[in-house]
């Protein structure tokens, strides 16, 4: 399903990453500005991305997902999600392990 959907996400991806580029890179001095430079460089990224997008959607003919997961370990995960704490170079740090 990713691949049918490629279009879509590949050009919001590249849109977004263009526009931040562009903006980035564009010096406030400029004659149009940074707005201008997101605009441009965040279109001619979206473009590239709709067309990676197509290309995808269009090559891809079967999409296959297999587990990389060795099933004998797969026993020992738990299917609960869990919160976990545990120290980090300043502090302590917060997350979530989860087993898909």
């Amino acid at each position: 399903m990713w691949s049918k959907t490629a279009p879509l996400w590949l050009t919001g991806a590249g849109a977004g990453v263009g526009a931040v580029v562009g903006y980035a890179t564009t010096p406030k001095d400029d004659f149009f500005g940074p707005d201008f430079g997101a605009a441009v460089v965040g279109s001619l990224g979206g473009i590239l991305g709709l067309a990676v997008g197509t290309g995808l959607a269009i090559g891809v003919k079967n999409d296959e997902w297999e587990s990389v997961v060795d099933p004998a370990s797969r026993a020992r995960t738990s299917i609960v999600p869990s919160v976990y704490l545990a120290p980090a170079s300043r502090g302590m740090t917060l997350g979530l392990r989860a087993a898909f």
